[in-house]
């Protein structure tokens, strides 16, 4: 575990701000076929957006 803590750190370090930005909203955000932004929620659902 540490070693992976280690590692998740050095990423996070070579990341820069706008690829830090890009993952975080890849993994709360997703397009439907339709084009509509949906927001996961932490269950696994999905809450549509405005």
């Amino acid at each position: 575990m540490a070693s992976e803590s280690a590692r998740v750190d050095s990423l996070l370090r070579r990341m820069s701000l706008d690829e830090k930005i890009s993952q975080l909203c890849a993994a709360w955000y997703s397009i439907n076929e339709d084009g509509s932004l949906c927001v996961r929620s932490l269950v696994g659902k999905q809450i549509a957006s405005d």
